[in-house]
């Protein structure tokens, strides 16, 4: 079972990113962000006060907003928590552990929560 390419109909660039040497000014490790990967996904907003399908804008401080996304993509490219994804000319912090779904014992896809935060 594969998942159906005709539902993958935006296209997203995704950076992972890896441990590296280089330290902050307070000596916390910075990860090093891998040149991008571009990968077909399914983008749908997250369900927010608006009703099912919503998208989340929450206002905070009256200049920040948020925007969260459900992302779906093949397993061909690994996603991890750390990584970023630009999708039309903007830019999204994975939130959480994607989640790698199975179908009879192979990688089917994988579903992960985008966020952009403004403001």
């Amino acid at each position: 079972m594969t998942i159906r390419r005709a539902a993958l109909r935006e296209r997203i660039t995704l950076f992972n990113r890896v441990p590296s040497a280089a330290k902050s000014r307070y000596g916390d490790p910075i990860d090093a962000e891998l040149p991008g990967v571009e990968v077909k996904a399914a983008i749908q907003p997250v369900g927010g006060s608006g009703g099912v399908g919503a998208t989340i804008e929450l206002e905070q401080s009256r200049d920040t907003r948020i925007s969260r996304y459900v992302c779906t993509v093949a397993p061909i490219e690994p996603v991890d928590a750390l990584a970023r994804v630009e999708w039309l000319g903007r830019s999204f912090e994975v939130v959480g552990e994607p989640r790698l779904f199975m179908a009879r014992g192979l990688p089917h896809h994988y579903e992960f929560t985008i966020e952009e935060v403004l403001g």
